[in-house]
C-alpha cells in the first residue's frame, strides 16, 4: 500500500517594496502568512524529514531520511535519490543552502552540493574525510562550509576555504 504524505507549510515571510512599487522578498520588513499544500507520492512508507529550506529562488529543498532530497518549484516536484543523482545515500542527515544559492546536503556517504543542475558528490576518495558518515553540514560568517564527520569519539570537523580543506580533530592544535 502506498502512502501519500501531506505536507501543510506556514512559512513566515517578509515583503517590502522596492522603487517600482512590486513586492519583493525581505528579511526584514512587513510580516504574512504563505499558506502551502504540498503531495508527494514519492516518499518512501516509513521515511521522515530531516530538514527544508527554500532558496533564493523560492524553490522549497526537503531532506528526507531514506529517500533522498525533494525539490518543489512552482508545484513540479523533483526527487533526487542515489539511484537517480549522485548524492551517494537516500538518509540525508542535514541540508543547508549557502550565500551562492547552492544546497548543500550531508549523507550516511559522504556529502553533496547541487550547481548548475546536478550534484557534486563529495566522500573519503576525494576529501580528507575521516569516514563517510557526515552528521552536519553549514556555513560559517565567512562563507567557509563547516562539515561534521565521523561519530562521537572518532570524528572532527572539515572547514572548506579558499579551494582548500582543513581538518580539525581532538588532537588538532588551534
Amino acid at each position: 500500500m502506498k502512502k501519500v504524505f501531506l505536507i501543510l507549510l506556514l512559512v513566515q515571510f517578509a515583503s517590502c517594496k522596492d522603487k517600482d512599487d512590486d513586492p519583493k522578498p525581505a528579511i526584514e520588513g512587513k510580516t504574512f502568512i504563505a499558506e502551502e499544500v504540498y503531495k508527494f507520492n514519492e516518499i518512501k512508507e516509513g521515511n521522515f524529514i530531516t530538514q527544508f529550506e527554500f532558496d533564493n529562488n523560492n524553490v522549497l529543498w526537503i531532506a528526507t531520511f531514506n529517500n533522498g532530497v525533494i525539490r518543489v518549484e512552482n508545484k513540479a516536484v523533483t526527487s533526487y535519490n542515489a539511484d537517480n543523482s549522485n548524492i551517494g545515500s537516500d538518509n540525508i542527515n542535514d541540508l543547508f543552502i549557502d550565500p551562492n544559492n547552492q544546497v548543500w546536503i550531508a549523507t550516511n556517504k559522504g556529502f553533496s552540493v547541487f550547481e548548475n543542475g546536478s550534484w557534486r558528490r563529495y566522500d573519503t576518495t576525494n576529501t580528507s574525510l575521516f569516514e563517510n558518515f557526515v552528521s552536519e553540514i553549514g556555513v560559517n560568517r565567512s562563507g567557509e562550509i563547516l562539515v561534521g564527520n565521523g561519530r562521537a569519539g572518532s570524528g572532527g570537523l572539515l572547514l572548506y576555504s579558499n579551494s582548500t580543506w582543513k581538518t580539525f580533530t581532538p588532537k588538532t592544535p588551534l
